[in-house]
């Protein structure tokens, strides 16, 4: 968010910032070290926008999944979404930190309303735009074979989820975010889109000493959601 070069610059820094603090930090704790990967990051994304006037308001957002065992961790600000996609269920795990998301969970807007709303991309938390950010966490979520997690901005909003679910229990995950990503553009989509697909064909065994640094571990997989062009400017209710 930000435009083209402010959005650009947040993304890129948040992606190198929160994988660095997060595989820097000794601490076996996962969302500990996530909390303070997002805060440092933080930190200097919104240091970088008050030292360059071309940069000011930039602002990303960010969601992160790290699987440990059989265990999933997500830390997540802003309106990317994090889905578990199974043959039986398609479940939104992260929440939306949106103006018009808050009017939904009090019972103000429908769900139908809230797609319609011409204030829908307006934000109420980012990542960079104020000194100190709040974040989400989803901890301890037990995976299992046959867990498809999928990461992806709002530009993939218009595609279906029933056309969603059936692309990624239906092709690898790389196709699968080809596909999404041409299918979202051919929907219409004026945002960018970015998608990451992780499929648990089968879990590993790990011991609990090795947690962090040696075990088996499916990294950290940041996802911004401006890394790409930006093609509009998003409202901000913090300028």
């Amino acid at each position: 968010m930000g435009g083209h070069q402010g959005g650009r610059e947040a993304s890129q820094m948040a992606v190198h910032l929160i994988e660095e603090e997060f595989f820097s930090d000794p601490s076996p704790n996962i969302p500990d070290s996530l909390l303070r990967a997002f805060n440092v990051a933080n930190t200097e994304i919104y240091k970088r926008a008050g030292t360059d006037p071309s940069l000011r308001g930039m602002g990303t957002t960010s969601t992160a999944l790290v699987i440990i065992g059989s265990t999933a961790y997500f830390a997540h600000i802003g309106d990317s979404r994090a889905y578990r996609i199974t043959e039986a269920s398609f479940e939104q795990i992260t929440q939306d930190h949106s103006q018009v998301e808050e009017l939904v969970r009090r019972n103000i807007l429908t769900r139908e309303q809230a797609e319609r709303h011409p204030q829908r991309n307006v934000l109420s938390r980012a990542m960079g735009v104020q000194e100190e950010i709040e974040v989400d966490f989803f901890n301890n979520i037990t995976i299992h074979p046959g867990d498809n997690f999928l990461l992806c901005s709002d530009g993939l909003a218009k595609v279906p989820k029933e056309t969603i679910q059936e692309i990624i229990l239906s092709h690898p995950p790389q196709e699968a975010c080809d596909l999404l990503v041409q299918l979202a553009n051919e929907h219409g989509g004026h945002d960018n889109v970015t998608v990451q697909v992780v499929r648990i064909n089968a879990l590993p065994t790990q011991t609990p000493k090795a947690r962090k640094k040696v075990a088996w571990l499916v990294g950290m997989l940041v996802f911004l959601t401006l890394t790409a062009l930006v093609v509009f400017f998003m409202f901000w209710p913090f300028a």
